[in-house]
Formats: C-alpha cells, sequence, structure tokens
C-alpha cells in the first residue's frame, strides 16, 4: 500500500494538533531570534557592549542556526524525527535558561550560540515531520501556517519586552525565561507525536511504520518501502537547480531580514525621540505585518504555486529595500509600513 491513508479526512484533527506543535517551536524560534533585538539595549548599558561587540552579541544565535541546521537535521535522517524533535526543544528549555543567568556577555554570547543550535535544528526538523505526515494536496498551506507563527513569536517578544519594562534593568531575563518556559510545555505535547511512518518505512522498520498507520487510521497494512537517497544528491542532477534555487533566495532572505530585524528597536529608537516603548511598539507592528504576509502565503501557495508566489514575494521586497535606502531621512511612519 502507499501512505494516502496519512490523506484520510479522519486525520484532520491529528493534522491541526501536529502543526499547532511545529508551530510552536516556530513561535518560540521567532520569540527567542527577536528577543535579542528587544535586550540588547538593556545589554549594551548594562555591560558597556561596544557596536562592534553587540554585532556579535546579536548574531551569535544566528551562527549557532547554522551549525545546528546542519548537524542535527543530518542527524534527523539517522535517528528519526521523533527523538530530535523533543532533543531541539530540550535546547530551548536548558540554553535559553542560562543565557537568563549570564554574568557577563561573554556568557551569554555562548549560551546564546548554544541555544542557536536548537533554534537551527527545529527549522529542518519540524517541517520535514509535518510534511511526512499531512495531505501532499495542502502541504504547502500547512507549512506555510507553521512558518506565519515566526512572526507570531516576534510580535509575543516585542510585546513581552513593553509589558516587562517597568521591571527594570534585568527585564531582559525574565523575556528569556518566559521562552524557557513556554519549550517546557511543548516538550510535554510533543512527546506524544508519534515517529514518522515514512521515516520508519524508509529505515526497513515496516513493522513499526504499519503500527504507526494502524494507530492513527484504525486499518492495518503494511507500507511501501521508502528510496532513500544520499545528501550528495542535493548537489547532482536532476536536484542541483532546484538546490541552487531555494539556498540563493534563503540566503537572500536571512541577509536582508536578519541584517535588519536584530536591530530593529534599535534603529526605530532614533526615530521615536529615544522611546524606547514607541521602538518597541513599531517593532511588533512591523512583525504584524509579516504575519499579514503569511496570511496571504497561506491561501496562495496552494493555489497559486511555490515558484510563482515567492518570486512575486521578493520582487515586492526589493522594491521596499529599495525604496528605503533611497530616502535619506524616512519618516517613522514610512520606514515601519
Amino acid at each position: 500500500m502507499s501512505f494516502d491513508l496519512l490523506d484520510s479526512p479522519e486525520l484532520r484533527g491529528f493534522h491541526r494538533r501536529l502543526t499547532v506543535l511545529s508551530a510552536a517551536g516556530m513561535f518560540l524560534d521567532g520569540f527567542d531570534l527577536t528577543v535579542i533585538a528587544v535586550a540588547l539595549p538593556f545589554l549594551t548599558k548594562k555591560w558597556g557592549i561596544s557596536p562592534e561587540l553587540a554585532g556579535i552579541v546579536a548574531s551569535s544565535a544566528v551562527v549557532g542556526m547554522l551549525l545546528g541546521s546542519l548537524i542535527l537535521g543530518h542527524l534527523t535522517d539517522r535517528i528519526g524525527r521523533k527523538a530530535m524533535y523533543l532533543v531541539d526543544l530540550l535546547c530551548f528549555v536548558v540554553f535559553a535558561a542560562l543565557t537568563a543567568v549570564s554574568q557577563n556577555v561573554w556568557e551569554f554570547i555562548l549560551f546564546r550560540f548554544l541555544l542557536g543550535i536548537g533554534i537551527g535544528a527545529d527549522y529542518p526538523i519540524s517541517t520535514t515531520l509535518l510534511s511526512e505526515f499531512v495531505p501532499a494536496s495542502r502541504r504547502g498551506a500547512f507549512v506555510t501556517a507553521v512558518g506565519t507563527c515566526w512572526f507570531v513569536g516576534a510580535v509575543a517578544a516585542y510585546l513581552i519586552g513593553y509589558l516587562l519594562l517597568p521591571v527594570g534593568p534585568n527585564a531582559w531575563r525574565w523575556m528569556l525565561l518566559i521562552g524557557s518556559a513556554i519549550a517546557l510545555v511543548v516538550i510535554f505535547f510533543r512527546s506524544r507525536i508519534p515517529e514518522s511512518p515514512r521515516w520508519l518505512a524508509s529505515q526497513g522498520r515496516h513493522r513499526e511504520a504499519s503500527a504507526v498507520l494502524t494507530a492513527l487510521t484504525g486499518k492495518t497494512e503494511l507500507p511501501q518501502a521508502v528510496p532513500r537517497h544520499a545528501w550528495s544528491s542535493l548537489f547532482k542532477s536532476p536536484l542541483l537547480k532546484l538546490t541552487l534555487f531555494v539556498g540563493i533566495f534563503w540566503f537572500c532572505y536571512d541577509v536582508a531580514y536578519y541584517g535588519i530585524a536584530m536591530y530593529t528597536p534599535t534603529i526605530l529608537k532614533t526615530f521615536t525621540s529615544g522611546s524606547t516603548r514607541a521602538a518597541y511598539l513599531g517593532s511588533a507592528a512591523i512583525s504584524l505585518l509579516g504575519i499579514v504576509g503569511a496570511g496571504f502565503g497561506i491561501y496562495l501557495v496552494d493555489r497559486w504555486g511555490r515558484r510563482p508566489l515567492i518570486i512575486f514575494a521578493f520582487g515586492g521586497l526589493t522594491v521596499m529595500l529599495v525604496a528605503l535606502g533611497v530616502q535619506p531621512h524616512p519618516a517613522l511612519a514610512l520606514l515601519i509600513v
């Protein structure tokens, strides 16, 4: 038999639950990456951080993400989706908490780097597990919905930062601890998700794959064999062109987005007469617009197609960045929109 049983309408509840739990990881990705933008002004004042060192503080988690996605993403193919689905969030719990109690800037950088490894791992793990369960006809919408929660997490980081401003200089510690606590709750619910039957079948563990399908659908049949491919096949024909296409787009997106987003409150503060509150609210508004854009993506990705949607979106990004670049003194409203 094929894995068409996973497309059964009876599994809609399971698909929604899996989407929520994968989205929770993406929420934490957005929260933990964005919270550094909220915390950076506090840290700069507390430890007298230079602009050069501030760049290292802001990018430490992103460097960790590079290693996490490469190393732990690869391990996901070796030891299973579910195991890594839990391990990466354990990194969130432990290293977000350790970052919150850092006593100096170098401890902070180290723990943010280790946190970034978990964040980088969650991107391929969550989307892979989700895509191996949900119906192919709606896979784009499901995966895009997960990505939307990155912006939800970013909005939450800015709003929590805004609400914690009265706490004073140690507000950043509470921001990071909140992310650790949320991850602990998500681990509990993720532990109830079964292993991917597609991965089990690819490892030759057909009886276990069949047991998962039976538990989900009530039907007992052995799954079909799943071919295995070497990682190097991504860089050979016929996949090389697609790998380059996706990789170049991701590279450009990350440079444009993270290169700006990590400093959004710092940038906006110069346009708000030094008001930290206004800078946080403006940053939250930008992330809210990201949610709106992602909503269009959810609606269009399975109707319009992946390729035309990403080309159209990057065309819009190009126009907006050029518009900002040619404005020597943009108004705050223009900067946000």
